[in-house]
């Protein structure tokens, strides 16, 4: 399961969402799918929770093609270090 990484500050501007770090030095841009995916993040997700959430929203959309997305989108969210893996509760 992954999550939100504490700390970020969050701006919507339209259908983008803006998200920086605590020092404001890197800004990363979420539109569409990733915008949504990241609201979805906000409580603890795994990429298959999102890929049946977007299949039902998306019945037009294959689903090997949602899977591929959301693969680059979640590995992107951890290269620039904006998730983390849930913390599981005591």
């Amino acid at each position: 399961l992954w999550q939100q990484r504490p700390g970020l500050s969050c701006r919507q501007a339209g259908q983008s969402i803006f998200l920086t770090d605590s020092h404001g030095n890197h800004i990363f841009r979420l539109d569409g799918t990733g915008a949504v995916v990241w609201q979805l993040l906000s409580a603890p997700l795994s990429p298959d929770e999102a890929l049946s959430l977007l299949a039902e929203t998306c019945p037009d959309v294959p689903k090997t093609r949602i899977r591929h997305e959301l693969k680059q989108l979640f590995q992107a969210l951890f290269e620039a270090r904006l998730i983390e893996k849930a913390h599981k509760s005591p």
